[in-house]
Formats: C-alpha cells, structure tokens, sequence
C-alpha cells in the first residue's frame, strides 16, 4: 500500500489498556503504511518521554468513548497529534475538525483510518511550514533592517569624509571594502533562500504570506546589487544611465516598503505634491530626467532619517 507520510518508518504510539487491541491495530496501520509502536503505560497516566520522542502521533484506544483521561488536552498538539478510539462510539459517520479531538469507533475501515492519519499529517505538515515562514520572515526582516541602516550610516560616512582629503581616502577605502564584503556575504545565503522559496510558491499558490516573504527577499537581493553598483561607480566603473521617471509614482512605490515600519512606530506617512495630499491612486504625475537606482538611494535614505530622526 501506498505510505501515508513522506517517510515509510512513521511510528504511531499505541496506548491501551485492552492487550488485545494492540494486535489490530498494528496490522491496520501497517496495512497503510505506519508502525503501530506499543505504549508501557495504562490510559489513565501520560505516556513515558523516551517514547514520545520517536513518535509521530498517538493512538489511543478507550474503553468508553466519553470518558477521557485528563492527560489529555482539549485540542489536539500540531507537534504531537492524537487520535481516540473506541469500541463503545456510536458507529456512522463522524467530521474532521481541524485541531479538534474526537473519538471515532474501532474498528475503522481502511478508508476512514487512511483519511484520519492523512488529516493529520496535513495539519503537522501546515504547523512546521508556518513556523518555518515565520523564522524565515523575522530573519528576513532583521537581514534588511540591518542593511539600510548600514547603507544610510555608510552615506553618511561618504558624506563628512568629503570636507578633508586626507579623510576621504581613508573612509572610501573603508566604505569600498565594507560594501565588497557585505554584498557576497549576503549574495549568498539570499539566493540559497529564494530557491526554496520558488518552490513552495509553486507547491502553495494560495499562501498569503509567501508572496510577502519572497518579496523582501528579492528586494533585499535587489539593495544588495545596488551596493555592488555603488562600488563600481565610485572606482570610475559605472556610467549613470538618465531615463524619464514619475516621481510621484517611483515615491509611492518606496513610501509602501516603509509603511509597516511607520505603523509600528505610530507615525503616519503623509504623500503630496504641491502642498496637496496624494491620494494612494492618483493620475498626478511629475516627471523627471533621472538614474533609477541613485533617486531610489535618496528616497530611502531620506524616508529612514525620518524614521530615524
């Protein structure tokens, strides 16, 4: 038979005070591809530690479908999930509540209990990818938090190391080594998480927060090459390239990646153009002859000293 997990040696405790229901149970969940692993203690007390640590979930087997043990909680773990039986349920048909515990009549069919152990790898399934994306999203937030207040500090490094000549070498070949070592520091293990990151877009399409997190992660990728760009133009290597650009659009555009921030701090984000405010879709325009990248520097630097300041 085909496996329920993506492992073929899923381990499944099975607790019960009835010895001979150990036996059906393991050949029912071997029939679908578990292993039935026997619990040492009765019903009523928790099982042992050294047994739920290879465990991927519990069976436990009643001897009255309304009478469970206080050991178990009211809603099922995510982490450890559990499943009740009995032999005094009411057989028919019963739901699949998400998180929600119940007891279902033993003996099920191959169908209902293949049904049941799928329910819940789903459920294991949806709880490890959601703490994954959020560790991944508080990291992704941290990684670009750091770096636009590395860049602004940096600008303002450049800046002050212009009044003496002295100085302005010695703070450019700071800044130069600086943006070297931090752009392949960061290259790499952004691309290593864009690349899982595809895939799971692909594998969960309607996922709000995927498309968030890899997002952020291109734009980070994105300061990254215009740190790389940056380097390149102060050696002399880089030409600006001038192209018209709608300033009242291209700031909307920067003012969203900072609207979260401004919310967390209370402050609120104000667009207008003449002294008259913007509203968020607005056939206004202002356009200028400019170099994408270096307007996109600006904007950011002076949206953070704001924030900052």
């Amino acid at each position: 038979s085909t496996p329920i997990f993506w492992t073929s040696d899923v381990h499944i405790l099975l607790i019960s005070d009835d010895a001979n229901w150990y036996p059906d149970a393991e050949t029912r969940l071997k029939a679908v591809g578990c292993d039935g692993v026997r619990g040492t203690t009765p019903t009523s007390q928790p099982p042992k530690i050294s047994q739920l640590q290879n465990a991927e979930m519990l069976l436990v087997h009643l001897k009255d479908g309304h009478s469970i043990p206080s050991w178990i909680p009211s809603t099922s773990s995510s982490q450890l999930p559990i499943l009740m039986c009995s032999k005094q349920v009411p057989k028919g048909p019963t739901g699949l509540n998400e998180g929600a515990l119940e007891v279902f009549c033993w003996p099920p069919t191959e169908m209902e209990l293949r049904l049941r152990l799928v329910h819940v790898r789903d459920l294991k399934r949806s709880a490890e990818l959601e703490l994954e994306l959020r560790a991944r999203s508080i990291q992704l937030e941290s990684q670009t938090r750091d770096v636009f207040e590395a860049w602004a500090e940096a600008s303002f490094a450049h800046e002050e190391a212009e009044v003496a000549n002295e100085e302005l070498k010695e703070r450019d070949a700071d800044k130069t080594h600086f943006f070297r070592n931090i752009s392949h520091e960061l290259r790499t293990p952004l691309t290593l998480i864009l690349s899982p990151l595809e895939s799971a877009l692909q594998r969960y399409p309607h996922d709000r927060d995927l498309p968030v997190v890899d997002k952020n992660a291109r734009r980070l990728l994105h300061l990254v090459n215009q740190l790389l760009d940056l380097q390149r133009l102060s050696a002399g290597h880089s030409d600006l390239v001038l192209v018209p650009v709608d300033l009242v659009r291209f700031v909307q555009t920067c003012s969203d990646y900072i609207l979260p921030t401004c919310r967390n701090k209370g402050i609120e984000l104000v667009q207008s153009l003449d002294g008259q405010p913007l509203p968020e879709h607005s056939d206004r325009s202002c356009v200028v002859e400019g170099e994408v990248d270096g307007l996109e520097k600006i904007i950011f630097n002076l949206l953070f000293n704001a924030i900052k300041h």
